[in-house]
């Protein structure tokens, strides 16, 4: 049987354009190409919350309103806010559609906490895997 072969794409959008639709055009150009798998290091820290700030505290808000909320299935319900953001819906969605393995860096919120956090997802299955690398904290939560 002869090896199969594997295409990646891998994307870095600007950061000040960054949307769910910019996303969808880079993961539909990328499939068009003949790509498998997706690999988006930096989705999504906002340029709201890059920009500098007088205070420390409100940078940090600025990240954590910006930050994605994974709403996992299973989870702590009290850990997750208002579930606005439908990111972890929308990137398998966009698997699916796309027929595309994703792997995306983001930074994420869960549970009053900052993560920079690579998911993993495939295009049948949803999401399979996601790896916490660290928890950003610029203030004790007692200040917020």
């Amino acid at each position: 049987m002869p090896p199969k072969r594997l295409t990646l794409a891998i994307a870095h959008p600007t950061i000040t354009s960054t949307s769910p639709s910019q996303i969808t055009q880079l993961a539909h150009s990328a499939a068009a190409k003949g790509a498998h798998l997706l690999v988006i290091p930096s989705y999504a820290t906002p340029a709201a919350a890059t920009a500098r700030n007088k205070s420390p505290r409100d940078q940090y808000l600025k990240l954590f309103n910006c930050a994605h909320d994974l709403s996992d299935p299973g989870s702590d319900p009290l850990c997750h806010g208002d579930k606005k953001h439908k990111t972890r819906e929308t990137l398998e969605h966009l698997a699916q559609e796309t027929k595309l393995f994703l792997i995306v860096g983001l930074l994420e919120r869960a549970c009053g906490n900052l993560y920079h956090t690579v998911v993993y997802i495939h295009p049948g299955d949803g999401l399979v895997e996601k790896r916490r690398c660290f928890a950003l904290v610029f203030l004790p939560p007692i200040l917020l």
